[in-house]
């Protein structure tokens, strides 16, 4: 990812790129206005009111506030002409010439100000030092009550310091930021509420996520952790899986980029969201033509499609309506960005689409909607893609991750690896010790996968006894030396039956996109890999050639 001096550097260029073409297309648009005196063309005047409309959006956004407010008011005189159904009085032509000449001198009039970026919400920023990785403030009078759970989610990296009261939580936060808060709603609230969440989270320069457990799950108890600022709510006892998936998944460094698709057929304007995009930590791909956009959603699956209502060729409502008839994307949160439409605009927009931005939009603002649709987009998708046993990707979710993997791979011109592997000798376990064990074993793995590998991975099922990891940005010898080392740990480690302690081993096949670029080609070189490993007898790695 750029630096954040590399992205202030490219916003200088495109603000310049911008500024230099600016004068060119207010002078366009008054060389179209003359054409109009004495002879008033519908047609001539609707193609000055979208470009004027579309200078309206940008000016603000490059620094050029007058030009915005001229255009607007240019844009507001078309309606009320367009709206009348007839020709510009003498009166009204005498105020566009003005509102022209105004705009034209305001094209030369950028602000000095440079250009901003939004605040990066990182570690770096923050106020308060953060507590060491995967740190986690538990709030409990009675931490013993709790021990099974907080020993089964330490294995996942976690580490859970309890605080009994609200003097030892005051003082602890006054020095360290946690990656988390837990509180048991049993015991109190411990002097937190939602302004105190707010207030660390400031203080942090990051989400502090206030995680609620309670015995009881009817709506008056939710209701309550909800006014504490509760993000998320968990039953007592509480399931290790769930609450270690919920830590992982609010871990800022564990989270997969945002893929945002920026649809817009001015270039410059398109380049500026997305540097402001890729400030914030996403990526970002932008879309000029009509044409290409479906193409790009089926290669890129982005988490948001940010689109300008008002184009060219096609309107976004048009656009969007087309999006909608493609199931794949019926979900896809789209948030659209305009000028001051009309009430109407913005009704059907959000029939389309899920948000609607005036422009011009400060930065901060657009990140901000645009993180938050991508998180509850990505928050209902996993309770639909998640594989119930292991908490991993379901098969066929993992397939198509894999499949938007390669695509972005070939676009970037980098490379990652894709490993399979499984436990030895699984349906000898399910013969002498029973289905549930074998399961038990499965998760056991599960837990492995995401205790021991990185946690910009990816892991899922890929068959019904085979799991998968597209390991990102590693070579098949990075690969091997990760996925040998989970073996030696798993075997090292005995698994618990009753009073029986089994040892688990696994085997497993890696294969890498820079030789089998394709997604079949490269499932089936990790398949051979994997088969090579089990014919060896098993308890090994190896890497497909």
């Amino acid at each position: 990812m750029a630096s954040r001096a590399e992205l202030l550097e490219k916003l200088n260029a495109i603000r310049k790129a911008y500024a230099e073409k600016l004068p060119a297309k207010v002078q366009e648009c008054r060389t179209m206005f003359a054409t109009l005196d004495g002879a008033w063309n519908p047609a001539v005047a609707r193609e000055i009111q979208s470009r004027i409309h579309r200078l309206a959006g940008s000016g603000g956004t490059f620094g050029f506030k007058l030009v915005t407010t001229s255009a607007r008011a240019i844009e507001q005189l078309f309606d009320s002409v367009a709206d009348a159904r007839r020709d510009p009085d003498a009166e009204e032509w005498e105020e566009l010439e003005r509102l022209f000449a105004a705009l034209a001198q305001a094209s030369q009039q950028q602000d000095a100000d440079g250009p901003r970026l939004p605040e990066q919400r990182t570690a770096s920023s923050s106020r308060l030092p953060m507590l060491p990785e995967r740190h986690v403030l538990f709030l409990c009078h009675d931490p013993a009550k709790h021990a099974d759970w907080l020993e089964e989610v330490a294995p996942f990296g976690f580490h859970v310091a309890c605080m009994r009261d609200a003097q030892s939580f005051d003082q602890r936060i006054a020095l360290q930021a946690p990656r988390a808060v837990l509180l048991d709603l049993d015991c109190g609230v411990f002097g937190v509420d939602a302004e105190r969440m707010r207030s660390i989270e400031r203080e942090a320069g990051r989400p502090v996520p206030l995680i609620v457990l309670a015995s009881s799950v009817d709506l008056r108890t939710r209701l309550r952790a909800v006014r504490l600022g509760g993000r998320y709510f968990l039953n007592l006892p509480v399931d290790s899986l769930r609450l270690a998936d919920i830590l992982a998944a609010t871990d800022a460094e564990h989270i997969d980029p945002i893929r945002v698709v920026v649809v817009d057929d001015d270039q410059v304007l398109a380049a500026q969201y997305g540097a402001t995009f890729e400030n914030a930590g996403m990526r970002s791909t932008p879309v000029h033509r009509p044409d290409d956009l479906i193409r790009t959603l089926v290669e890129l699956h982005p988490d948001v499609l940010v689109m300008s209502l008002t184009m060219h060729e096609v309107s976004g409502l048009e656009l969007a309506g087309v999006v909608r008839q493609h199931d794949a994307f019926a979900g896809l949160p789209i948030v659209f960005l305009s000028v001051e439409a009309s009430r109407e605009q913005q009704i059907a927009a959000l029939d389309l689409g899920d948000d609607f931005l005036a422009r011009p939009i400060d930065g901060g603002q657009l990140v901000s909607v645009v993180t938050a649709r991508a998180q509850r987009a990505r928050s209902m998708q996993a309770s639909l893609t998640r594989d119930g046993l292991t908490g991993l990707l379901q098969a066929s979710s993992f397939r198509k991750r894999l499949e938007r993997e390669v695509l972005w791979a070939a676009r970037q011109g980098s490379d990652f690896a894709l490993v399979l592997l499984d436990l030895d000798d699984l349906r000898g376990l399910n013969g002498s010790h029973g289905h549930l064990v074998g399961d038990r074993a499965l998760q056991s793995l599960a837990r492995q996968l995401k205790q021991r590998l990185r946690r910009t991975d990816i892991m899922g099922r890929c068959r019904p006894r085979d799991f998968g990891v597209l390991m990102m940005q590693a070579d098949v010898h990075k690969a091997h030396e990760l996925i040998d080392g989970l073996r030696e740990r798993l075997l090292a480690e005995p698994f618990q039956v009753g009073d029986q302690a089994l040892s688990l081993s696994l085997s497993a096949g890696v294969a890498s996109f820079s030789r089998h670029c394709e997604p079949e080609a490269l499932l089936a070189a990790a398949e051979r890999a994997l088969s090579e490993s089990k014919s060896a007898g098993g308890n090994r790695v190896t890497v497909a050639s």
